[in-house]
């Protein structure tokens, strides 16, 4: 994950604490017809969307396909556990995505209802935020 900085265009390699602000984003369907929306802000790891994206493209297979719109834009840094005060800020240690209300963090395409709801359901306990559903004629569903 060291090279996601050249990606990203960072200027400096470190930031300051997350300030998660409430603010709409991100909150049309560009390319697929369905999309998860999140409905609070918060911080999620690339492993909770890694599981995401499993569990969407094991039940999607072949038929349809699969777009991730949000990057990891944040890094947290963590100190050595045993470093006395002083001597700056600590080492990167993860990557991480912010996410705020009104957010489509995926989009898919070409699913029926029955495993949509089905892939909802698992998706929904494994993620740490509130979560829908959006159409593309903009219907939300829980």
């Amino acid at each position: 994950m060291a090279n996601l900085r050249h990606i990203l265009n960072k200027k400096y390699p470190n930031n300051h604490g997350l300030k998660l602000k409430k603010i709409h984003r991100n909150n049309k369907l560009h390319y697929g017809d369905w999309g998860i929306i999140v409905c609070e802000e918060g911080i999620l790891t690339p492993n909770q969307v890694e599981t995401v994206r499993c569990i969407l493209s094991k039940n999607i297979k072949h038929i349809g396909k699969v777009w991730i719109k949000i990057l990891p834009d944040k890094i947290i840094t963590r100190r050595p556990k045993d470093s006395r005060m002083g001597s700056g800020k600590g080492k990167p240690h993860l990557w991480v995505f912010t996410s705020r209300p009104g957010d489509i963090i995926f989009e898919a395409t070409k699913v029926s209802k029955y495993v949509l709801f089905k892939m909802f359901s698992l998706i929904k306990s494994k993620f740490p935020l509130r979560i829908k559903i959006i159409y593309k004629n903009g219907v939300y569903s829980n």
